[in-house]
């Protein structure tokens, strides 16, 4: 079975209407370099962004 058949508008797996963004917190300086690869095409172009600290990502969160 293919992931497809069970969204109703065969759309992109990465995106669900619901979810506006993807936001991580972490200090680890690896996660920033990965979620710059999801990013690209070949890994399914997955929109990530990556804080290093709580405040940060609430005032990107606000802001959008």
């Amino acid at each position: 079975m293919k992931y497809n058949e069970f969204t109703p508008d065969k759309g992109d797996r990465n995106q669900h209407a619901p979810v506006r963004a993807v936001l991580v917190i972490t200090p680890d300086k690896m996660v920033p370099m990965a979620a710059e690869e999801l990013r690209d095409a070949m890994f399914g172009n997955v929109s990530i962004s990556v804080f290093d600290t709580v405040e940060q990502a609430l005032l990107n969160a606000r802001s959008n």
